[in-house]
């Protein structure tokens, strides 16, 4: 949230739900900004692919799966059915923060939401910490997607590193595993952000 001078961790009531949510104030510079939150996504995937609920969530999820691509496929269609897609202003409201408040919400957290949703981030975070946990190497793509700020990064999406080749894995705007929103502008991707 801008204004506030530290990140700050928070016990939030989200439909009904205890949610742990990242707020921090968002730096002016866009690549700083998208760089901050990459790191924070990653941090927060890291330490949810341990937690006993996402364990749960990706065994059930790959149940049956074959190879890691079909882990990587049933993860998208799983998190695709029990998770929508929402702005962060919409939890923002609900939490009577500003409407340009950045959020993370932690997998395990959203998964035990009475109405699981949130936003990009949200959804590339939980499928990240999914894949780690089915032994499968995530990375982030952040794009410019808005046509008229084709400078400004506004949407982030998981892929999973499988066999050699990358299969995007955008839960909260795309249709089949492998669909990837154009990219309107820059675009940013790979492991690299893990570092």
């Amino acid at each position: 949230m801008r204004g506030q001078p530290t990140s700050q961790q928070a016990l939030l009531r989200v439909y009904a739900a205890a949610v742990r949510a990242q707020i921090w104030p968002q730096p002016a510079d866009d690549e700083q900004a998208t760089a901050r939150t990459i790191s924070l996504m990653w941090q927060v995937a890291r330490q949810s692919a341990q937690h006993p609920l996402i364990q749960q969530a990706t065994a059930q999820a790959t149940a049956g799966a074959r190879s890691a691509r079909q882990r990587a496929e049933q993860i998208f269609w799983w998190v695709k059915r029990h998770v929508r897609f929402t702005e962060d202003e919409e939890h923002a409201h609900a939490l009577g923060l500003s409407p340009d408040t950045e959020l993370i919400i932690w997998p395990a957290d959203l998964l035990t939401m009475a109405r699981p949703a949130g936003d990009c981030d949200d959804h590339a975070t939980l499928v990240a910490s999914m894949l780690m946990a089915a032994g499968i190497t995530p990375e982030f793509v952040t794009i410019a997607a808005d046509r008229e700020r084709p400078d400004q990064y506004s949407h982030v999406y998981a892929r999973a590193r499988v066999d050699g080749e990358t299969i995007a894995m955008d839960t909260s705007h795309g249709a089949h595993p492998g669909w990837e929103a154009p990219a309107q502008g820059k675009k940013k991707c790979g492991p690299q952000a893990a570092n």
